[in-house]
């Protein structure tokens, strides 16, 4: 680190007292004596010079912070991703609670037309039951669908940190809107996006760098060190010669200075063995970075044709939903004149039904795969305006 170039300072003091018995030849017997004593002193070093271990460690210490920042960087377009797509979720269930509404509501009509026809005498009994199952299935959906909701709502507050008895109202945006904007942004060049905007690909090359001046720290073993040192210090005794000013300031103040120099002969090769794991280290960290550029590739381009096959079924899904509505309007009317049976009609509501499940489904999807491209090509922030 930078400080590793400043000095070190070091201040101490100490206090002592002794016990003594000498032999006293003018009374003739052992006497009893104690004295006392103080010293302060300061010291300081620093060096100079270490075979360029401190600076390689010192730009070391810097690849490495970065590196952690683009770490952090692509953690938080992690959690983005994982937001915006729980939130995608979470309308969609929505949107799949008004389709589950709208046949209820459907069937429940068509229990009263069946009713009236039965009442009359033009259908038979067993097309009333049939209808009443029916709506009893339709009911059954919709609390499936409204379960799934708070379920998913339950996961976007987590992924929030929010108290799950936080009420949260979800306001659904346009998804054609956003999924048309997400379009814009997702091109053919993702994958080269990708290799230049990738946090994490942008983290990993930075250890490559720092594993390189690793290298150089563990080479500063070969090189000599040099030091330079200095220390003033004092004391003071009692009983002495002189009183405490006299001890203290003129006669006990002490200074030293010294320059130092070490020259490494034999560490029993340590800085070898130091020198060679840090290669090893080296290589590790570039093999880490490759395999990671490869993944980088392979998931961009497996995103682009998901992406690709999800456009593709919308369009699928959407002629198949304006497919089976025109046959359920055909059918309705069909059994309304008695030219087709309640078998037949339920046939094509459930078709209906389905079709507008997938329709919405496959929209939802697109949206999701095309957001999936960003994040894998390291540029899902762009598409944060679009939510707003």
């Amino acid at each position: 680190s930078t400080m590793d170039f400043f000095p070190n300072v070091n201040l101490s003091a100490g206090t002592s007292r002794a016990y003594s018995r000498r032999y006293n030849e003018l009374s003739q017997g052992f006497e009893g004596s104690q004295s006392y004593g103080m010293n302060v002193s300061a010291s300081s070093g620093i060096t100079l010079f270490s075979g360029f271990e401190r600076l390689a460690s010192l730009r070391q210490s810097r690849i490495e912070l970065e590196a952690e920042r683009n770490n952090l960087a692509r953690s938080r377009e992690q959690i983005i991703f994982q937001t915006v797509q729980q939130f995608v979720t979470v309308v969609l269930d929505g949107d799949l609670i008004e389709v589950n509404e709208e046949n209820l509501e459907a069937q429940r009509k068509l229990l009263a037309q069946i009713e009236a026809f039965t009442t009359s005498g033009r259908r038979p009994i067993v097309d009333l039951y049939q209808q009443q199952a029916s709506v009893a299935s339709a009911e059954s959906g919709l609390l499936v669908a409204k379960r799934d909701f708070e379920v998913d709502r339950y996961g976007l507050l987590q992924i929030l940190a929010v108290d799950p008895a936080t009420t949260l109202d979800v306001a659904a945006p346009d998804i054609d809107v956003i999924s048309a904007g997400v379009s814009t942004l997702v091109s053919d060049e993702a994958v080269e996006q990708g290799i230049e905007s990738r946090a994490d690909l942008a983290a990993q090359r930075l250890q490559v760098e720092a594993a390189r001046k690793q290298i150089t720290v563990s080479r500063s073993g070969y090189w000599p060190s040099v030091s330079l040192s200095a220390s003033v210090g004092t004391s003071y005794r009692h009983p002495g010669d002189y009183d405490f000013h006299d001890q203290f300031y003129d006669s006990n103040p002490s200074g030293s200075i010294g320059l130092s120099l070490s020259m490494p002969i034999f560490d029993r090769l340590a800085t070898h063995y130091s020198v060679s794991q840090a290669k090893v280290s080296l290589r590790q960290a570039q093999l880490g970075a490759e395999k990671l550029e490869l993944q980088v590739k392979i998931d961009i381009r497996q995103a682009l044709e998901d992406y690709a096959a999800a456009s593709k079924s919308v369009e699928v899904a959407e002629a198949q939903f304006k497919y089976s509505a025109q046959a359920l309007r055909n059918m309705e009317e069909r059994y309304k004149v008695n030219a087709s049976t309640l078998v037949e009609l339920m046939q094509t509501r459930a078709s209906n039904f389905q079709s507008s499940y997938n329709l919405i489904n496959a929209r939802y999807s697109r949206l999701v795969k095309g957001l999936a491209v960003l994040y894998y090509s390291g540029t899902i922030g762009n598409a944060m305006p679009l939510f707003e």
